[in-house]
């Protein structure tokens, strides 16, 4: 029997590549691997979100450069930046010793967390309060077109350069996400040891009944093999010391 081809990505995550239209990066920051980029970016991600909660306040407003946080606020970005903590440090682990699922889920708080970060300037902008938190009465009389117009285009240009740093980041740890799969199915070793346990549970003889219980009280495949492995040679060795009996009488 033939052993069988190693296992090909699912078709699912194939499609996924193709719906992004987008390659992933083999490099970060222009000269930096993968997974010191993503361990930069987990480390950015947890200074940020320890600021968040050390200066989080449920009583006062907090005063940003003349624009008032209400105290509601606050408290949402805190809880956001304490479930994104535990995220980070894990993803940082799962770049590191290659466990996919946990690059993932950073992934996908960063995705969530975007519309955090866009919404307050974006509200800024269209209510036009950027002007009135931001520069004094007095200078406003000099000249409000020119200065509130200086001051909104400058928040504006920040903030989308914030943002274009969020959209890099999410597509690093993207990146690096995707190498991680790759390696799973396309390492030599990976496949080849799928290869022989695949060829080894075709070639194994169903068997009733020859599920085993682990120490965790769970069937595992694996463990039947071995028990139908571990018959057959009962079988073999019976047979023979039969046929040595029957030779000796």
């Amino acid at each position: 029997m033939r052993p069988p081809r190693p296992a090909r990505r699912p078709i699912l995550q194939r499609s996924e590549r193709a719906m992004w239209k987008v390659r992933p990066a083999q490099t970060s920051f222009g000269c930096l691997t993968l997974l010191v980029g993503v361990e930069a970016i987990c480390f950015v991600a947890i200074v940020v979100q320890t600021i968040l909660i050390s200066v989080c306040s449920s009583l006062e407003p907090l005063s940003l450069m003349g624009l008032k946080v209400s105290p509601t606020i606050q408290v949402l970005c805190a809880a956001w930046a304490m479930v994104g903590i535990p995220m980070s440090v894990c993803a940082g682990v799962g770049a590191l010793y290659r466990i996919e699922y946990l690059v993932k889920i950073f992934f996908w708080y960063l995705i969530l967390s975007f519309p955090f970060g866009v919404a307050v300037p974006a509200w800024l902008l269209a209510s036009g309060k950027v002007c009135d938190s931001i520069v004094e009465q007095e200078i406003q009389r000099m000249g409000s077109a020119f200065v509130c117009g200086f001051t909104e285009t400058f928040v504006f240009m920040w903030s989308m350069v914030a943002a274009l740093v969020h959209s890099y980041f999410v597509y690093v740890v993207w990146s690096a996400a995707e190498e991680i799969n790759d390696y799973h199915h396309s390492s030599p070793s990976l496949a080849a040891y799928n290869s022989q346990l695949q060829f080894m549970a075709n070639a194994a003889p169903a068997t009733p009944g020859a599920m085993l219980k682990t120490s965790m009280g769970v069937h595992t495949p694996l463990m039947s093999l071995l028990q139908s492995k571990a018959e057959q040679s009962m079988q073999y060795g019976g047979s023979m010391k039969g046929s040595a009996e029957i030779g000796r009488a």
